[in-house]
């Protein structure tokens, strides 16, 4: 069965998880992030560390930048890590971004380079900053839009600010929402912040990561206006299949996308 996009005017959207357009701006399966990261990680115990860099869906975030803000607008993303970047860049908007990896930062920053002669008219600004440390002027940004980490379920860099480092949930969440504080004072009024997140098992229960994410943006000051689900065509069930059958659980292929107003 194959998946396409639904209309946009309803909460159910459907989308192919692939990301051709990424794939020609960051380079081939030879020169990814990952491989080239992992190559200069040290081993612990004779083992590569099982570090993990973000990708994101080219149609998704094109939808997403489309409906909630217009070209020429300044878009801030706290963590910046691969791909929403270049998708805000192909639609005319400003993009400033902090990644906390030293070495993401720097691979994004030699893409960025390679491919200057794209990037002249509307600026990509990244920054290798803790997002919780930025300094952006307040009612500076006409969107917020990210993915967040999920805790510690998917390691990254071990520097000082990763939330990927925290092993107890609730200190995730309250240096997460930490985060979101300054997310909403660089808004402006009137204005939308955009995540897409998902919930996911830790040590087999199931972490309601959208639900937390919404007390903590109303936490902060920000009105819920929209939720989306977002559905993608299931791929390589494998062993996840067996476990769902085993465990009387289900297999996980939905996102939401949460949008907020200040």
């Amino acid at each position: 069965m194959e998946f396409y996009e639904n209309n946009t005017k309803i909460s159910l959207w459907f989308f192919k998880n692939k990301n051709k357009f990424l794939k020609r701006i960051i380079g081939d399966s030879n020169e990814s992030p990952i491989r080239l990261i992992k190559s200069t990680i040290p081993k612990e115990n004779g083992e590569r560390l099982n570090l993990h860099l973000s990708e994101f869906s080219t149609d998704l975030g094109e939808k997403i930048i489309e409906k909630w803000s217009d070209e020429g607008d300044k878009v801030f993303d706290p963590f910046a890590g691969r791909g929403r970047m270049f998708i805000t860049y192909s639609l005319n908007r400003f993009y400033y971004g902090c990644e906390v990896s030293p070495k993401t930062y720097n691979f994004l920053i030699e893409k960025i380079n390679k491919q200057n002669r794209l990037f002249n008219k509307y600026k990509i600004n990244l920054y290798n900053i803790d997002s919780k440390k930025s300094n952006f002027d307040d009612n500076s940004f006409d969107l917020i839009f990210s993915c967040p980490p999920y805790w510690n379920i998917e390691k990254y860099e071990d520097v000082e600010g990763q939330l990927s480092n925290y092993n107890n949930y609730k200190d995730f969440l309250f240096n997460y929402e930490e985060i979101i504080k300054k997310c909403y004072g660089y808004l402006k009024k009137d204005k939308f912040a955009v995540f897409v997140v998902a919930d996911f098992r830790k040590d087999g229960y199931l972490i309601p990561f959208h639900s937390d994410n919404i007390n903590i943006f109303e936490k902060c000051g920000f009105k819920l206006w929209d939720i989306i689900i977002v559905m993608y065509k299931p791929i390589n069930l494998g062993f996840g299949r067996a476990q769902a059958i085993e465990y009387k659980r289900t297999i996980k292929s939905h996102e939401y996308i949460l949008v907020f107003k200040k």
